[in-house]
């Protein structure tokens, strides 16, 4: 972005050296384009800064929902792991007074 508006100030430099705006009808308009194109710089400069505060934002929120996530979840989590490692109620085992198994020869 400073290259832009070092450019944009050069140029401006050059059209005050060669009097523009006082000569001719193009002069003027010419001016006026580079007035805009200034114009136009500092918005997207003002807009970079303003993408960059919502990237922060954005960031923050996430790790706050992260953390709401963690704090929700945990028991879930732990059941889960409990079962996978073992440490949870064993599915596998039939229960003992089932009557209607099916043997298999």
């Amino acid at each position: 972005m400073n290259y832009l508006t070092e450019k944009i100030a050069y140029l401006k430099g050059m059209a005050e050296g060669m009097r523009l705006h006082t000569k001719t009808e193009e002069g003027r308009l010419l001016v006026e384009m580079l007035d805009l194109l200034d114009d136009l710089v500092v918005e997207m400069e003002r807009s970079l800064d303003r993408q960059d505060e919502l990237h922060d934002y954005v960031d923050a929120i996430d790790e706050d929902l992260m953390d709401v996530e963690s704090m929700v979840y945990e028991d879930d989590w732990d059941k889960k792991s409990a079962e996978e490692t073992g440490g949870g109620t064993d599915r596998t085992r039939q229960p003992e007074n089932r009557t209607d198994e099916t043997v298999y020869m």
